[in-house]
């Protein structure tokens, strides 16, 4: 009889365990369910994010997420011509037309005929904010708003600023200003993707500028910090 009843408690015994390990069990173990339909039991996964994922892609400044915002530079050259992928986006939307090319942006500002005294004027206030520019080929910024004369909420990329058919620049990017003063520039176009080096010519053309008048740069500007 001892042996029976020694044998009743390990019994029990393993019972307890084995109802304990079923418990843990429930707790780690998830249903899921495959592709062909059947339960699958597995271990449910940690969720993880990588650095990669947290990053945000920088913008190219174009104002047009997902068409715009990626592409990289091209390889530097002299000039640059709109990238072919960007030129059949606009074909589609008829920014760009067969006959006429690209509209003229009716806010296409000469930088320096923008000056007044200390001040970069924009449609007869201080310029202010950010603005697309463009640095043509004979060697001057031309700056303005994404304005679409046609469509008040169609969009108006850098080519506009050139207009015509096939409009080529030296560089092209987001120039800020504030309260009549260049704050920073960019080469951020995702229509003609300058390489960086291409900035060192906008930097000569804003070079003379400020040669002239110091005032017309910001006190944050980097040539004024030196």
């Amino acid at each position: 009889m001892p042996f029976i009843k020694g044998r009743r408690r390990e019994i029990n015994r393993l019972k307890s365990v084995s109802e304990a390990i079923d418990a843990l069990l429930s707790r780690s173990i998830a249903f899921y369910r495959i592709p062909n339909g059947q339960a699958s039991l597995f271990r449910q996964p940690e969720s993880t994010t990588s650095c990669n994922d947290r990053k945000e892609r920088k913008p190219m400044g174009s104002g047009y997420k997902g068409a715009y915002s990626s592409g990289g530079s091209q390889p530097y050259q002299p000039t640059y011509h709109v990238v072919k992928s960007m030129l059949e986006l606009d074909r589609k939307a008829g920014i760009y037309k067969p006959g006429r090319g690209y509209f003229k942006n009716p806010t296409r500002t000469d930088l320096e005929h923008a000056i007044k005294g200390d001040s970069i004027m924009f449609e007869g206030e201080k310029a202010g904010g950010d603005f697309m520019y463009a640095l043509t080929i004979d060697g001057r910024i031309i700056f303005g708003k994404r304005r679409n004369p046609y469509n008040s909420n169609g969009r108006s990329p850098h080519p506009t600023l050139i207009g015509g058919k096939d409009p080529v620049v030296q560089a092209a990017g987001i120039m800020k200003f504030k309260n009549g003063q260049i704050v920073s520039f960019d080469d951020q176009s995702g229509h003609y993707r300058p390489s960086s080096k291409s900035m060192d010519k906008v930097k000569a053309s804003l070079r003379k500028i400020y040669n002239k008048n110091h005032d017309l740069f910001s006190k944050n500007f980097t040539w004024r910090k030196k």
